[in-house]
């Protein structure tokens, strides 16, 4: 990152006016739902399905079994894409999963938009390295929702318009928050979630340092206690970055005290006995 003060001047302006600009539309892009977006991410989910069965046989065997999917809802919404929820049945079990539809834009023009289609190239660069890192880590094996896949989609809408994206597919996980669980976790489980934490501030400091990229933990839905069986487990939902090259000091600032917030939240819940998280 360019840290000169003319630089940095001129591109904390820039995210300004880039956030000015489109924050209309990502305020509606978070929090409104319209039947044409639900009829889009039907046509998306078809063609990433057939693309992976063309591509990546056993990827497409492993999220859709025999090829059918089922009960496709909304679930979610963030800045960056639109969440649905969608099963499917394989091996004779239903298997739960979501697809990520990328909005037009990002919040700040130079941090990427998901409409471009090199937005996907960088997504899966990042989550390469993601899952390359992890295994330097012992108790970090269940940190990232696997399978999962992105891809570029190019499709004519309804109206015959161009509808252009990044789309992904990960697993659909049993979020449980902290509050739920004041009764539930043994202090063993508590302590196995500390020394997941642990390893997860270790990771993001391996990130910065040799690749300067860090995990978006802005707002919720990010870093989440998940449910897996019997057990509890960090897991790291979205796969947002944060490009530490780009001389963003805006972003950079927010997603570093978000990033500290949302960490030393857990910390404390972990580490205390007695907390009301």
């Amino acid at each position: 990152m360019d840290k000169s003060p003319q630089k940095v001047l001129t591109q904390g302006l820039k995210e300004i006016y880039s956030l000015s600009i489109r924050g209309v539309e990502k305020l509606r892009d978070k929090y409104i739902w319209t039947k044409e977006e639900v009829i889009d991410a039907r046509g998306y989910l078809i063609y990433f399905r057939d693309l992976m069965k063309k591509e990546n046989p056993a990827l497409f065997q492993e999220i859709f079994g025999e090829g059918e999917f089922f009960d496709l809802e909304p679930f979610a919404r963030g800045y960056t894409s639109r969440v649905l929820a969608f099963r499917t049945i394989v091996d004779k079990r239903i298997k739960r999963w979501v697809i990520k539809v990328g909005f037009r834009y990002a919040l700040i023009e130079e941090n990427g938009d998901p409409g471009s289609s090199q937005y996907p190239v960088e997504y899966q660069q990042y989550l390469d390295i993601l899952r390359n890192a992890v295994k330097k880590y012992e108790h970090l094996e269940h940190l990232l929702p696997e399978p999962q896949a992105v891809t570029w989609a190019s499709l004519l809408g309804e109206d015959g318009k161009k509808r252009e994206t990044t789309l992904a597919i990960q697993p659909c996980m049993d979020v449980v928050k902290p509050s739920k669980l004041r009764n539930v976790l043994t202090i063993e489980q508590k302590r196995d979630l500390l020394t997941e934490l642990v390893e997860f501030k270790q990771l993001s400091e391996h990130l910065i340092k040799n690749h300067e990229i860090r995990p978006e933990l802005v707002g919720e839905g990010n870093l989440e206690i998940v449910k897996k069986g019997e057990e509890y487990h960090l897991m790291l939902l979205d796969m947002g970055w944060v490009d530490l090259k780009k001389t963003l000091p805006i972003t950079q600032t927010v997603a570093h005290f978000s990033a500290q917030f949302v960490v030393g939240k857990l910390e404390n819940w972990l580490k205390n006995k007695w907390s009301f998280f």
